[in-house]
């Protein structure tokens, strides 16, 4: 716990991939090839990273 206050490092961006993706995957229980499941993963996250408040502008 002491290294958190002397680095300026976390995993909180990481984390919460993870927790993305492990939703995205109890959601989409029904497919069965795994080559399709990782494609809507990585497309899930391009989606996500493209995305752009509009309340920010």
């Amino acid at each position: 716990m002491l290294q958190s206050f002397i680095y300026p490092y976390n995993k909180g961006y990481i984390e919460g991939k993870n927790n993305t993706t492990k939703v995205f995957k109890r959601m989409s229980y029904a497919i069965k090839s795994f080559e399709r499941l990782r494609k809507k993963i990585l497309w899930r996250q391009i989606l996500q990273l493209k995305w752009v408040n509009p309340f920010e502008l």
